[in-house]
């Protein structure tokens, strides 16, 4: 039996406000359950200028044997991060960014954008 992923996310029209234009409905059949699990955290000053919140926010982990995403909200928007191959932790890609959380040493998310590599440490928020 298959399992579809069902990905919504609201879009936003930049005209200077903020307003709802539509929703969009990504759907992903996968093999087996998937698991979601929702977690707050916050990071430090560099994640402002990175795209993060500058407060609390949530990121989303869904995963189905294989395959494993995180979505997290960058410049106002959901980003999707698939999981890539790791030797420490589960890290993350999605465009120029890795989300890498290695356990007892924290989380961070880095940008190898040239010229500019950016790092913003995060932590659970409580």
């Amino acid at each position: 039996m298959k399992t579809v992923l069902k990905i919504t996310s609201l879009l936003w029209l930049a005209l200077g406000c903020n307003i709802p234009v539509y929703s969009a409905d990504l759907v992903i059949p996968l093999p087996g359950p998937v698991s979601q699990k929702k977690v707050t955290f916050q990071c430090d000053e560099h994640g402002k200028a990175m795209g993060l919140p500058s407060g609390p926010f949530t990121v989303t982990y869904l995963n189905s044997d294989n395959n494993s995403l995180a979505v997290l909200p960058l410049n106002g928007r959901p980003l999707i991060f698939s999981g890539v191959l790791s030797a420490d932790g589960a890290r993350y890609a999605a465009s120029r960014f890795v989300w890498w959380d290695v356990g007892a040493r924290g989380v961070h998310l880095y940008s190898d954008s040239y010229p500019n590599k950016e790092q913003t440490a995060c932590h659970v928020a409580h």
